[in-house]
């Protein structure tokens, strides 16, 4: 039988982030959808910035974490430490990237409101 390495439980751990990450973008697009009154299955709004960014981090995420949890996981039976290090640069720079859309989409918003 093959054993795990001592530290595997941190890969775990930040593999679990990863859900929870990825739920959280998926609020931030339903939260967008019910502020714009925007109906499934429509995926861009162009009066509504801040839900076309919600979408973009979210199916960015979405793409990626196939990557991300096959690297994590394999990764982890080699150095579960550095792996589970790097999954948690990676969950953190996902939700780095959230606030920042947040942000950009709040600029363009003001910034149109400005030239009507």
């Amino acid at each position: 039988m093959i054993g795990l390495p001592r530290h595997y439980g941190c890969v775990i751990a930040v593999g679990s982030a990863g859900v929870l990450v990825n739920i959280g973008l998926a609020a931030a697009v339903v939260a967008a959808r019910r502020r714009h009154q925007i109906k499934f299955p429509n995926m861009h709004q162009p009066d509504a910035p801040d839900f076309n960014w919600a979408v973009q981090v979210h199916l960015d995420y979405s793409s990626e974490a196939a990557f991300f949890y096959f690297t994590l996981l394999t990764g982890g039976l080699d150095s579960p430490r550095l792996a589970a290090l790097a999954g948690l640069a990676f969950l953190l720079s996902r939700s780095v990237a959230r606030q920042q859309a947040a942000a950009r989409a709040r600029t363009a918003q003001a910034v149109g409101k400005r030239e009507q």
